[in-house]
């Protein structure tokens, strides 16, 4: 379903995936599997391997993997025009998460091309400002303390603490959250919905996490309309 002027933000499904997708157009010289997504020896060291693309592949290549197809730009000044030419490199679809093609969304704004990219960043800019954010520090600085009392609670009691599970990955998700306006009763959940989703190759996975997350964030803009508040789910503040 291609974006047109009727319909500015039209789905485009489904993702191509694996060698047996790639586009007519794309010429055989420049398809490469690179492993650059999820792949084993990015995981291992990603620094090298970046590095490494730039003496081992064309400084402009298709690369196929199984989180989803996609065009690479190595040099700087290719991927400066990338990103000035919506046109022709597109946002749309641009993750690799898997979602479904009979409930399609994309993720705002960063799969929105201009123009319609702006109106949504206008939604988030205020609250990741410098002045947002200081506006937020105390309540960080809050929730930073809360899970550091935890771990606190943890030694004195003799139990065994791990930085990744009792701060690491809690603390951004409060705080997401908190500027999103939702319940921190939700936080544990939150946290092993994006666990299994950002650290997974497996699409069956990631697509169960998706459905899960989705399923909860429409409920959750449900209770919104009737109930609203400041948090970005409600919008409130940006209601005349």
């Amino acid at each position: 379903m291609p974006i047109d002027a009727a319909n500015p933000v039209a789905p485009v499904f489904p993702r191509h995936v694996g060698m047996d997708q790639v586009p007519a157009h794309v010429p055989p010289e420049l398809i490469r599997q690179s492993g650059l997504t999820f792949g084993p020896d990015f995981l291992a060291n990603p620094h090298d391997f970046m590095a490494a693309l730039h003496e081992k592949q064309p400084p402009i290549y298709y690369d196929v993997s199984p989180m989803g197809n996609m065009w690479h730009l190595i040099k700087h000044e290719d991927a400066l025009f990338g990103l000035r030419h919506p046109d022709v490199f597109s946002n749309e679809g641009a993750t690799p998460f898997p979602r479904d093609p009979d409930d399609y969304f994309y993720f705002i704004p960063i799969e929105i091309d201009p123009p319609h990219h702006r109106k949504y960043r206008n939604i988030v800019d205020p609250v990741f400002s410098p002045q947002g954010v200081l506006k937020l520090e105390g309540q960080i600085r809050q929730r930073a303390n809360d899970l550091i009392d935890a771990i606190d609670a943890k030694v004195a009691a003799r139990e065994t603490c791990e930085y990744t599970e009792d701060y690491g990955r809690p603390l951004p998700v409060s705080v997401f959250l908190d500027i999103m306006g939702l319940p921190q009763d939700m936080r544990d959940e939150f946290v092993d919905w994006a666990v299994k989703l950002l650290h997974s190759n497996d699409r069956a996975i990631m697509a169960e996490q998706m459905g899960k997350i989705t399923a909860y964030l429409k409920s959750a803009i449900e209770d919104k309309k009737a109930n609203p508040d400041d948090g970005v789910v409600s919008c409130r503040r940006l209601q005349p």
